[in-house]
C-alpha cells in the first residue's frame, strides 16, 4: 500500500514515431525520467519507419502505443464516435476549432486525439508531453480540449521554423502549461512568434547526455593511420556537408591526409555522392548509411575530429543544437561547426570547439587543417569539450528540470470548465485592505509627522472652507435686506453688537480674505507635504521591488515578461504616486468639506438638507455604476500597456532574429494588433467618462429644481 501511494503520476509521452534513430534525445529522456523515478507511456503518432533501432530502446518501461490512423483507423472511428455520443458540446467545441485552420493535417491531429482521449479514460494518465510542435503537440492540444488533461510540449527546430502555422503554435502555447525548448535562440525566437501566450511560459532546457555511454581515451588515433573527420547526420541541406565535401577536396589539394566519413541517410544521399565522384574523392570521402547507436559510438572513438558545418536551408529550416554535437564532445573528439541558431550556446570557439561562418568551405577547409596538423589543438579542445558536457549538459540535470515542470503543472494553473473565467494571479485581486496596509505602512512609518501635518492641513483647510459662504451671507441680510442672520457661532453676538452698514461690509470683506488666505496657505502645505510624502514614498517602493526583483529565482525570471517586469517598476509606481500626491489630496479634501457642509446644512435645517440630498441616491448609483466600467477598462488599458512594452522589449531584444528572418512586417501587425486593443481600451474609458458628466450634471439640475421649489413654497 505505502509503495503504491507515493509512486508518482503517470506522464504520457507524444511523440511522432517511435522509436526512431534520429531522435536519440527522445530515448535519453524516457530513460533519464524513468531512472528519476518518473511513471511513463509512449504514445506514437506514427508507424515505426523501419529504420536501424537504438539498442537502449529495450531498456525503456514504458507502454508504448501506437496512434496511426492508417493502421487503426476503425478503433480510432469508434473512440471518437463513442466521444461525441458522451461529450457532444465539448467534442463539437474542439471540432470546430480545428476546422478553423483549415488543414488536413490539423483536422487529422484532431481524430488522433480523440483516440488518445478514449484510450486515457480506460487508463489516465495525469500529464501529457509532446515533443514537436507540429504534430504531436496539436495532438496534446486537443486531447486537453477532450479531458482536460494539462500537457505541455518541447520544440525543436524545424517543427517551429517550416512546419507550424504561427496561429497553431499559438494556440498551442496558450493552453499549454509550458513550452519547452532546447536552446535560448529557440526561445528569444518562440517569445517573438507566440507573444501573451508566451507569458511566463517559455523555457530552455538543453538536449542531455548520457555521458556514460561514450569514452573518452587519448591518444585517440595511431601515427600510422590517416586521421578520421567524422560527421553524423541526417543528409538534407541544413547540415552543410556538401561544403564538408568541398573543404575536404580543398584539403586534398593541400597534400592533407585524412579520411572524411559521413554516417546517416537522408534525400539529399544521391545529391553527395555525386558530389565527390564529380570531386574525385571516393578514396578519402565516405558516406556509409545509417548505423546503429553502438557503431557510431564506435565511430567518435576513432575519430580525430568531428564536422558539422550547419547552415539555414533555404527553406528557413535549421538546427537548434544538434545531439550529435554534444556526443563528439561528450567522447572527446574536436568539434568544428557554425554559429548558426543554438551551436554557439554549446560551443566556445578556440576554448572547447571551433566555430567558422556557414556557407564558406574555404573557412572550414582551414579550421580543419588546424586540427590535422596539430595534436595538440586538438587534445586541448576535445578536453575542455568533454568537460563542459559533464559539468552543463548532463541528461540527469535536464530530466530533473523535466520533472519539476511536470509536477508542478508547468508555469501555471490552466482552468478547467467550471473555472475558465479565474486568471492567473487572481490571488492578488483577493488580497484585503489589510494586507496593503500591512504591506506599506512600514514604508511609510519615516514619514508618520508628515503624514499627521499634511492631514491636519487638510482637515482645518476643509473646515475653514466650509465658511467661505458665510460672509456673503451677512452681506445680504445684514446689509442689502437688514434681515437677521442665523450665522454659526456669530449670530448673538451680531445681533447684540450695534455695528453699522459699512462696518460689516469692510468685515465681510476683511474676513472672506483671511479665510482665502488661510486656506491657500493650508492648502500649499498639504499640496506640498503630500506630494514630498509620494515622491519619498515612490522612491522607497521602486528601490526595494528593483532589489527583489534581483533576488528573485532564474524560474522567476523565466515565467515573466521583461517588459511587464519595467513597466511594474516604472510607470505602475509612477502612478502610485499620482495617486498619492492628487488623488488621495483631493479625495481627502472634499470629503472633509462634504461632511462639513452636511453638518451645517442639518444645523440650519434638517429638512431642506434632506430635501436637498433627494438626488444623491441616483448620483452615487451613476457614479458607482460607471465607476466598475471605468475600472475595468483602465485595468485592460493599463495592461495594454504593459503587452506593448513586452513586446517592444522583446522584439529590439531579438532584432538579429527578427531581421535575420524578415519578420519586420509580422512583428509590426503584431505591435498594431495590441496597440489596437490598448487604443479601444482608452476609447472606453473617454466613452464611459463623458456619459458620466451630463448625467451629473441632469440630475445636480433636478436636485436644485426640487431645492428651489421646496424653499418658494416654504416662503
Amino acid at each position: 500500500m505505502h509503495a503504491e501511494s507515493t509512486r508518482k503520476p503517470t506522464v504520457g509521452y507524444v511523440v511522432s514515431a517511435w522509436p526512431r534513430l534520429s531522435e536519440t534525445f527522445i530515448l535519453n529522456e524516457v530513460l533519464a525520467v524513468e531512472r528519476s523515478g518518473g511513471s511513463l507511456r509512449i504514445f506514437s503518432i506514427k508507424d515505426s519507419d523501419g529504420e536501424p533501432v537504438h539498442a537502449r530502446v529495450a531498456q525503456v518501461r514504458a507502454r508504448v502505443t501506437c496512434l496511426s490512423l492508417r493502421r487503426h483507423w476503425k478503433s480510432a472511428l469508434q473512440a471518437n464516435l463513442r466521444l461525441l455520443c458522451r461529450q457532444p458540446g465539448r467534442y463539437c467545441r474542439a471540432l470546430l476549432q480545428a476546422l478553423r485552420y483549415r488543414r488536413r493535417g490539423v483536422l487529422l491531429c484532431f481524430f488522433q486525439a480523440g483516440y488518445l482521449a478514449h484510450e486515457l479514460s480506460r487508463e489516465p494518465v495525469a500529464h501529457l508531453h509532446a515533443h514537436f510542435a507540429h504534430a504531436p503537440a496539436p495532438v496534446a492540444m486537443f486531447t486537453h480540449q477532450l479531458t482536460g488533461i494539462p500537457y505541455t510540449f518541447t520544440a525543436h527546430a524545424k517543427d517551429i521554423y517550416i512546419k507550424t502555422p504561427p496561429e497553431l503554435l499559438r494556440a498551442e502555447a496558450q493552453q499549454a502549461q509550458a513550452v519547452i525548448t532546447c536552446t535560448e535562440y529557440n526561445r528569444q525566437y518562440l517569445s517573438t512568434q507566440i507573444g501573451p501566450a508566451s507569458d511566463g511560459k517559455l523555457h530552455c532546457i538543453y538536449h542531455g547526455l548520457d555521458a556514460s555511454q561514450f569514452q573518452f581515451a587519448w591518444p585517440r588515433v595511431s601515427d600510422a593511420a590517416p586521421p578520421v573527420i567524422l560527421s553524423v547526420a541526417r543528409l538534407v541541406e541544413k547540415k552543410g556537408l556538401n561544403d564538408l565535401i568541398v573543404a575536404a577536396g580543398i584539403l586534398r589539394r593541400r597534400g592533407r591526409r585524412f579520411q572524411v566519413e559521413i554516417i546517416g541517410n537522408g534525400p539529399q544521399h544521391q545529391a553527395l555522392e555525386n558530389q565527390v565522384t564529380q570531386l574525385g574523392l571516393n578514396d578519402c570521402v565516405r558516406l556509409v548509411g545509417a548505423q546503429t547507436h553502438d557503431m557510431v559510438c564506435r565511430a567518435y572513438q576513432r575519430a580525430s575530429i568531428f564536422a558539422l558545418p550547419c547552415m539555414v536551408a533555404g527553406d528557413g529550416d535549421r538546427d537548434g543544437i544538434p545531439n550529435v554535437l554534444l556526443e563528439a564532445m561528450g567522447s572527446g573528439v574536436p568539434v568544428v561547426s557554425t554559429p548558426v541558431s543554438g551551436i554557439p550556446e554549446l560551443i566556445e570557439s578556440e576554448r572547447d570547439g571551433l566555430l567558422v561562418p556557414p556557407s564558406n568551405p574555404a573557412r572550414l577547409a582551414d579550421a580543419l587543417d588546424r586540427l590535422l596538423t596539430s595534436p595538440e589543438l586538438r587534445e586541448r579542445l576535445g578536453r575542455a569539450a568533454q568537460a563542459k558536457i559533464e559539468a552543463h549538459f548532463s541528461i540527469d540535470r535536464s530530466s530533473t528540470q523535466l520533472l519539476a515542470l511536470f509536477q508542478r503543472g508547468g508555469a501555471r494553473e490552466i482552468p478547467t470548465e467550471k473555472g475558465e473565467g479565474k486568471e492567473h494571479g487572481i490571488m492578488h485581486d483577493k488580497k484585503t485592505s489589510r494586507d496593503w496596509v500591512r504591506h506599506f505602512l512600514p514604508l511609510l512609518r519615516p514619514f508618520r509627522k508628515q503624514l499627521c501635518a499634511a492631514v491636519l492641513a487638510m482637515v482645518v483647510d476643509a473646515l475653514v472652507s466650509v465658511f467661505r459662504p458665510w460672509p456673503l451671507k451677512i452681506v445680504i441680510d445684514r446689509v442689502l435686506s437688514h434681515k437677521p442672520s442665523r450665522v454659526p457661532f456669530l449670530h448673538g453676538w451680531l445681533d447684540s453688537a450695534p455695528f453699522s452698514k459699512m462696518e460689516i461690509l469692510y468685515g465681510a470683506c476683511a474676513v472672506t480674505l483671511l479665510i482665502a488666505v488661510i486656506t491657500g496657505i493650508l492648502t500649499y502645505y498639504f499640496t506640498r507635504g503630500m506630494g514630498d510624502l509620494a515622491q519619498h514614498f515612490v522612491f522607497a517602493i521602486r528601490r526595494n521591488l528593483f532589489a527583489h526583483l534581483q533576488r528573485l529565482s532564474l524560474r522567476f525570471h523565466d515565467q515573466q515578461r521583461t517588459g511587464d517586469l519595467i513597466t511594474r517598476l516604472t510607470s505602475d509606481t509612477q502612478a502610485i504616486q499620482e495617486m498619492i500626491a492628487n488623488g488621495l489630496t483631493v479625495l481627502a479634501t472634499n470629503t472633509c468639506l462634504l461632511a462639513g457642509m452636511l453638518v451645517l446644512m442639518f444645523w440650519l435645517n434638517w429638512r431642506f438638507a434632506l430635501v436637498s440630498l433627494s438626488v444623491a441616491p441616483l448620483l452615487f448609483w451613476t457614479v458607482f455604476r460607471y465607476k466598475r466600467r471605468i475600472k475595468s477598462a483602465s485595468r485592460q488599458a493599463r495592461a495594454g500597456v504593459s503587452q506593448l512594452a513586452s513586446l517592444a522589449q522583446e522584439t529590439l531584444a531579438s532584432i538579429r532574429i527578427v531581421q535575420g528572418l524578415a519578420q519586420e512586417e509580422q512583428q509590426d501587425e503584431r505591435f498594431q494588433a495590441r496597440s489596437e486593443t490598448h487604443h479601444q481600451a482608452y476609447l472606453d474609458i473617454v466613452r464611459y467618462q463623458a456619459r458620466v458628466v451630463p448625467l451629473v450634471d441632469v440630475f445636480a439640475a433636478i436636485g436644485i429644481a426640487i431645492v428651489m421649489w421646496y424653499g418658494a413654497t416654504r416662503v
